[in-house]
């Protein structure tokens, strides 16, 4: 399979946004100002899109949302082929104490469906979609997120 391809392209998307969000280059978007806090939704969707543009099929792609079996957090990630988790916002609960027992959660988490820190988030209340990508949304969001992107996807052609 190609999953190490889909490693390496999420681990670039993750590294360029992270420099799209420190330097201010978000638009309108200014809970990227805060990234990877709270940023998990538009992440796993603007993230969805850039795997899409290189030659990964929509249909290995889903997104998964829930809320913790404790505490308040919530979380949005990837599936990728029904089998495993694709997270670039995970480290955002490296310091939280429920979570404390995974030692530091790597900026680009690529683990088996149902493991690690995804445990506390496995409940009645995931949700998931095959609706993936920024164009999902309604109103100027796919817009705002056209921004995001394009930076994000610019700093990654810098670096190639």
């Amino acid at each position: 399979m190609d999953y190490d391809y889909i490693i390496q392209l999420a681990s670039d998307f993750r590294h360029a946004l992270k420099m799209v969000a420190s330097k201010g280059e978000y638009g309108r978007l200014s809970i990227f100002a805060g990234f990877p806090d709270g940023c998990c939704t538009y992440s796993s969707d603007l993230l969805a899109e850039y795997l899409i543009e290189n030659g990964i099929q929509r249909e290995r792609i889903q997104t998964l949302n829930s809320q913790a079996t404790k505490g308040y957090d919530t979380h949005c990630w990837l599936m990728i082929d029904d089998m495993y988790y694709l997270d670039i916002t995970g480290d955002q609960f490296s310091n939280k104490p429920y979570y404390k027992k995974y030692g530091p959660i790597p900026d680009c988490c690529f683990v088996p469906k149902g493991t690690y820190f995804f445990e506390h988030f496995i409940n009645n209340s995931l949700n998931s979609s095959r609706n993936v990508g920024i164009h999902t949304y309604s109103g100027d969001t796919p817009y705002k997120l056209q921004i995001v992107y394009n930076a994000t996807v610019a700093r990654i052609d810098k670096n190639s």
